[in-house]
């Protein structure tokens, strides 16, 4: 079951461009949560999925490029707007990874003084994320 859930998402993904995990999760049978687990999983496995907040956010395929010349035919170009961010490393089992963003809006920035942006969260998964489970979480931040 959870194969076709997985190839589910993406196909829905592919078809449909920015989904809610509300959305998907009513289309797929499932819960909120599972989605969730399931957008990690496809992540380990290299699929460059982002996730961008706000009332028109939701899920989504994205992939770093150098220039906008060379985009394939279907594909959308956007431009990460400037600004500050915090950057925060990840490194653990991903089920911990909600207690990790709790931490972050619950501790980090209340006591830091930072306000939380009007711009898309980022995550970068490079080659630590597959040596050793690492990536980074870019909060934007006024």
């Amino acid at each position: 079951m959870r194969l076709h859930r997985l190839l589910g998402i993406i196909m829905l993904l592919d078809a449909r461009g920015v989904m809610k995990s509300a959305d998907l999760a009513k289309i797929l049978e499932t819960s909120e949560r599972t989605i969730y687990r399931d957008m990690n999983i496809l992540c380990e496995a290299g699929i460059p999925i982002c996730s961008v907040p706000g009332p028109t956010g939701g899920f989504s395929f994205c992939a770093e490029v150098d220039s906008f010349e060379d985009i394939t035919e279907g594909m959308e170009g956007k431009v990460v707007p400037e600004g500050r961010y915090a950057v925060y490393t990840y490194c653990g089992d991903l089920k911990n990874l909600g207690e990790f963003y709790n931490s972050i809006f619950t501790k980090w920035m209340p006591d830091s003084g930072h306000e939380m942006d009007c711009r898309p969260q980022l995550e970068l998964y490079d080659h630590r994320f597959m040596e050793n489970g690492e990536f980074d979480i870019y909060m934007p931040i006024k």
